[in-house]
């Protein structure tokens, strides 16, 4: 039967430029790290193993082995295009067969440059995989990406592993794996409407590009010593790839692909103030931010204390009202639990909280009272009515000078009680709590306060 695949294919043929139909933007997982593309052999059923072929299917599960031990994921996605029989289309009409491949070449590159402009998969690294047939589609599609200078996708792909390669050259800038001799060659060399436009691949490309053929697999490890007999009599050789003892190949090209993926180390956006100054009981919003590896999340604390008044939640917001004048220092913990790896790193926050800017006189609720004399200091129905009858006041600042004086701070009881035991001034500032221990504000979202003073006299 190869014979006359032969002999066919050194019939000259006409190929036809055929537009693919409008294929949909390919809809791609950006929460995985790696792209695994995939190109199947002639007539494998398109409707079985993720629709890449047996081959190549294995040769992901061994390339997703490879993944999963440095902690990431990998997607699948096949290159849609004929992928014409032998006997039913290339021994029948070889220029379909070919125009097929031309086919899935167009269907590679697209896929590739549809990734190229989703931003949201701008981490994933790409590797390319085919079996026969689908190996002259990513061969060709490699070739043309590079003529193109497309090397915003080349490179991002790490690994182009073809198995059984109808277009492999003698001593091209692969890494050879399989058996097959150095100077063996594909079946497509031996077409001479081809041959003139072979050329080699990109030697900066060796490393990453495998070349995957069994000795003796007549399609991809020809010998110019061969005959059409002997070659004929090798082809079961060409379909063991997926098979138990000689899935090792495709083992050890999924091995040798090297990853570079983007580093995972959390880094502090330094265009976010480290130092934050506010006044005291003015409403503070500081979002804070940084960057680690992709789909993973970054979770803050502060292994100090901030400044009183203020807290910083898992997403690193810090906000609240400071209650108290002065300079802190405090670290910031950024912890993440990033492919497999537990990473953190610190940055150092400084806070200066400015005193409360002065009241007005006019604004200041004066109480005077004699030296000795006991009262219990209540609020008018009217100041209670103005924040509603179900909460109570607070003392949020000035709390130390009424103590001084000899009072009593009872929060929950509307603000104190006690006898003047000493002459003096207690300046302080309350605000009103409702039921669910929240602060009453002004409509820019700070807190509404009352000041008060109060005086003991002889």
């Amino acid at each position: 039967m190869l014979t006359l695949a032969i002999a066919a294919l050194l019939m000259p043929i006409t190929l036809t430029a055929t537009a693919n139909a409008q294929q949909p933007a390919t809809a791609f997982d950006c929460t995985k790290d790696v792209l695994l593309l995939g190109a199947a052999g002639s007539g494998e059923n398109p409707n079985m193993n993720w629709q890449v072929g047996k081959t190549v299917s294995k040769l992901f599960d061994e390339v997703n082995a490879v993944v999963e031990k440095q902690g990431r994921t990998s997607q699948r996605v096949a290159v849609n295009y004929p992928a014409y029989g032998v006997p039913d289309t290339l021994l029948v009409n070889p220029g379909e067969y070919f125009n097929g491949v031309r086919a899935g070449i167009t269907e590679a590159v697209r896929i590739l440059d549809d990734l190229s402009k989703t931003q949201a998969c701008a981490h994933q690294r790409v590797v390319l995989g085919g079996y026969s047939q689908g190996s002259m589609v990513m061969h060709r599609a490699l070739r043309e990406l590079g003529a193109a200078g497309r090397d915003d996708i080349l490179n991002r792909i790490d690994g182009v592993v073809m198995v059984a390669d109808p277009d492999r050259l003698p001593n091209d800038n692969v890494t050879s794996i399989g058996g097959a001799p150095a100077n063996a060659h594909g079946i497509s060399n031996d077409y001479p409407f081809e041959a003139m436009n072979f050329a080699k691949i990109n030697p900066t490309w060796r490393s990453k590009v495998m070349s995957v053929c069994i000795k003796g697999d007549p399609v991809c490890g020809l010998t110019y010593l061969w005959t059409p007999l002997a070659v004929a009599s090798y082809v079961p050789l060409h379909l063991k790839y997926a098979e138990s003892g000689f899935t090792k190949y495709l083992s050890e090209a999924a091995k040798k692909i090297k990853f570079k993926f983007p580093s995972d180390a959390i880094v502090f956006d330094k265009s976010i103030p480290t130092t934050v100054t506010s006044a005291a009981w003015q409403l503070v919003k500081h979002q804070l931010s940084a960057t680690t590896g992709p789909n993973c999340t970054i979770a803050w604390s502060a292994t100090g204390k901030l400044p009183p008044g203020l807290q910083i939640d898992n997403k690193g917001y810090i906000s609240g009202f400071p209650t108290t004048a002065g300079k802190t220092s405090t670290t910031i913990k950024m912890s993440t639990r990033c492919h497999n790896k537990n990473l953190t790193a610190t940055v150092k926050m400084n806070f200066v909280i400015t005193p409360k800017p002065p009241v007005a006189e006019a604004d200041i609720v004066k109480g005077d009272v004699k030296l000795g004399e006991c009262d219990k200091r209540n609020f008018t129905p009217a100041e209670i009515a103005e924040y509603g009858k179900d909460g109570y006041w607070v003392v949020v600042d000035g709390a130390d000078q009424i103590k001084k004086l000899g009072y009593t701070i009872t929060d929950n009881v509307l603000i104190f009680t006690g006898c003047a035991k000493k002459v003096g001034v207690a300046n302080y500032t309350m605000a009103w709590r409702n039921p669910n221990g929240e602060l009453g504000r002004d409509m820019d979202g700070s807190i509404k306060t009352q000041s008060h003073r109060l005086t003991v006299a002889k």
